[in-house]
């Protein structure tokens, strides 16, 4: 139904729903263990939001690709994602910011 959502989004101009909809689309895919496609996902949203200049919806789909790099177990990339988008995500007092911790903590955790 997302995918849907999507497309009717572009097919109709609605482009500006696009981030939203890639950022629960990504988050889908997540929880489905999907990975790559949900750092596909959130990468477009990234492009998409920073083309637009949305300040605050870029700072939650960061904070979301902190978790996914997590998933992947990318620590590093994780680590330097959380390090850039946590003091701008805390500011803006997103949900997403605490995403982004539950993505490091996975990451610890796995780590022993």
């Amino acid at each position: 139904m997302l995918e849907e959502t999507l497309d009717h989004a572009r097919a109709t101009g609605a482009a500006g729903w696009s981030p939203y909809v890639l950022e629960f689309l990504a988050i889908a895919r997540l929880l489905a263990g999907a990975v790559h496609d949900a750092d596909a996902h959130v990468t477009e949203a990234i492009a998409l939001a920073t083309e637009a200049g949305w300040h605050t919806e870029l700072a939650a789909l960061r904070a979301l690709a902190v978790w996914v790099a997590a998933a992947a177990g990318d620590e590093d990339r994780a680590t330097s994602l959380a390090r850039a988008v946590l003091p701008d995500a805390d500011a803006r007092g997103l949900l997403n910011a605490d995403l982004a911790r539950w993505g490091l903590a996975r990451l610890d955790l796995a780590g022993g």
